[in-house]
This record gives structure tokens, sequence and C-alpha cells, in this order.
């Protein structure tokens, strides 16, 4: 909870270094580059979850067989798709100047950090797994280390280089390697603690792809609406006003962002515990896990959007400085009014939905956050 609370924070905190070191404009690049990259969520089918919900099941019967077959058939998955990603990548390179409105002295660098992000994905998208099958095995511990490492030397990269002029691309660089590196650590660990997974083409198996993808599919719809509810505004912005707007509006709703991710952060062991209790049969607790989760939640968000409301303004002063002006202020102040509301009421059912996720019946949410993205 201590490591995603911070990455939270750290990546709160940086936004107004950001904003400071690149500029409204170069800034409303990079978070457009970064939005239309956070697409590739979508092309996993859910299948993250699947593996999520599949190890601590299998780890609970003794079933290692099985487990050697979720993670190997989970590879050969996210390899073709790093060869999807790869194709995005070369369309985005050649087309960007065409679907967005980017000053020609910024445009050069835009192109270089996105293929720079593009290859970066491209590696890490086949050791996605490993991320999902240690919190499955509920190594949460190991995963921290991971994450603090890598978080510490991506922000001292860039609070180091920002101040030189290849701004994009050194947000390019320190955001892909992050991504690259913290994959590579998971899977060193992964290999350590099980010795003997194999990517051999016999631990492929297709039904169990079709399986967990089956799974994974209403998990896909939730994240699909996550996704669009979150970074469809930058991408819209980008496309028919300017760079600038988009910076401007990420500022309004990045207290929204911090406020689900630390949601996230205090609920995100709640589905492999579910999904254990659900395996041993022990559905007393798991009613219990369900009630004090739900609980929780609305003790965080509650006090949150009141705060917001009553001062939204004061708040941005305090946390931008003198970046805006007075009137845009008051414009940034009613976007996050706005959007706090909308945003904690969906949020107020988070628990409900991983307690559903980990016995596998959340199609409901799957359905709802798609049709209200």
């Amino acid at each position: 909870i201590f490591t995603m609370a911070l990455s939270s924070i750290i990546s709160f905190v940086m936004i107004t270094f950001f904003m400071d070191k690149l500029g409204a404009e170069k800034y409303g690049v990079w978070i457009i580059i970064g939005s239309i990259f956070a697409y590739r969520q979508m092309i996993s089918m859910g299948l993250n979850s699947s593996v999520n919900r599949h190890i601590p099941v299998e780890l609970a019967r003794a079933n290692f067989e099985n487990i050697k077959k979720v993670i190997c058939t989970s590879i050969y998955y996210y390899s073709f798709l790093s060869l999807l990603i790869a194709v995005v990548t070369v369309v985005f390179y050649f087309k960007f100047n065409d679907w967005f409105s980017i000053s020609s002295e910024y445009l050069d660098h835009s192109k270089s950090a996105i293929a720079i992000s593009g290859i970066c994905f491209c590696l890490a998208m086949p050791l996605q797994v490993c991320s999902a099958v240690l919190s499955g095995l509920q190594k949460f511990g190991v995963m921290n280390v991971i994450i603090v490492g890598t978080l510490i030397t991506r922000t001292l990269i860039l609070v180091f280089f920002l101040n030189y002029e290849y701004g994009l691309l050194v947000m390019a660089f320190s955001f892909g390697l992050n991504e690259l590196l913290s994959r590579i650590f998971e899977l060193l660990y992964l290999m350590k603690t099980f010795p003997h997974i194999s990517i051999s083409s016999k631990y492929f198996d297709f039904k169990l792809l079709k399986e967990m993808m089956v799974y994974g599919m209403n998990t896909l719809l939730y994240t699909i609406g996550a996704v669009i509810i979150y970074k469809i505004s930058d991408v819209l912005i980008g496309i028919f006003l300017n760079t600038s707007l988009v910076a401007k509006f990420y500022v309004a709703t990045a207290a929204t962002m911090f406020l689900a991710q630390l949601l996230q952060v205090f609920t995100r062991v709640i589905k492999p515990a579910v999904s254990d209790l659900d395996a041993r049969g022990e559905h007393k607790k798991l009613h219990e896990v369900a009630i004090l989760s739900q609980k929780y939640i609305l003790i965080l968000l509650v006090p949150s959007v009141f705060f917001f409301l009553l001062f939204a303004e004061q708040f941005l002063v305090t946390w931008i400085g003198d970046d805006f002006t007075r009137v845009e202020m008051k414009e940034l102040a009613t976007v996050l009014s706005i959007l706090i509301i909308g945003h904690c009421i969906r949020l107020s059912q988070h628990g409900n939905f991983l307690v559903l996720v980990g016995i596998g019946e959340h199609k409901v949410f799957g359905v709802v956050t798609m049709v209200t993205a």
C-alpha cells in the first residue's frame, strides 16, 4: 500500500514540475502520447485479470502443472500483442501530425518520443504476465521493492535531465525504460520462484486461453470504459483544439485521477484474497471482506468529494501557483467540481467490482462502465 501510495503522490506532485520545465504546449504533447499508448490495455482482452484469478485458485489446489500452462499461454498471447503494438506505433508515428495540431518546433521530438515509447512497450508486453502472476501469488513485497526502485530512478532522471532541451525524449526514455525494467525484474524473481517454468509450446493451451479470455472479457469491458473515461478527453482536445488546452484539462482532472489511484492502492489486495477464499469455499469470510471494503472506500470518498466541492479553486491555486490566470483557475475549478462528483459515484462501487471479479461474476460492471464511457 505504501509503495503504490508513494507512486501516486510522486506522479501527482511531478505534474507541476512537468508544467514548469516543459510548458503547457509540450506537456500537452506528452499527455497525448501517453493517452494513446494507454489504449494498449484494450488489446490484452483482460487477460491479466484472468491470470490474477487463475494463479491463486490453482495454487490453492496445488496444481503446479496448470500454473505453468497459465503462464506459458499468457506469454505467447502477449508476444502476439507486442506485434500489434509495433504496428500501432508505426501508424501513430507517421500520422501524428495529421491527427493533432503540433507546432513544427516540437514535431521531430514528438515523433521520436512515440518511437521510443512504442519500442519499450513492445519489449515489455510479453512480460506483462509477470505482474499478474506475482499479484496472484500475493508477492506484494517483491513488487513493492521493484516499483520503488524503478520509480525513484525514473524520478531522479527526470529531475536531472528535464533541465535540458530534449524534454520529450527524456520523458519517453524515462517512462518507457521504467516499464521495461520493472517487467524484467519481475521476470527474474518469477523464474527464481518457479524455476521449472517453460515457454515450450507443449505448455501452450489454446482451450485454456479461450477460457481465460472469456473470463477476462468482462474485465476488458470495465478496463476499456475506464480508459475511455480518463483518456478520451485528452485525445479529443488534442485533435479539435490544441495541446496547451490538453495540459490545462489534465491539471483539472489530476485530482480525480489521484483519488482513483489511491483507492486502487488500498483495494488492490481484495481480488486475489477473494479468489483464494472463493476457491476454499470460505464464503462467510468473503462476505465480510465485501462489507469492509465498501465501508472503507466510502470513508475515503465522501470527505474527498466535499473537500473538492468546497475548496476546488483554493486547492488549484495552492498546487499550481502562478501557471494560470485567475480566470483560468476558476474554469479549472469548475471542471474539477463537475468531474469529482461523477468519478466518485463510479469509484464508490470499486470494492464491489473487485469482489465480483474475484469470484468471476463481474459482467454487469463491465457493461455499465462501457455504456457510461
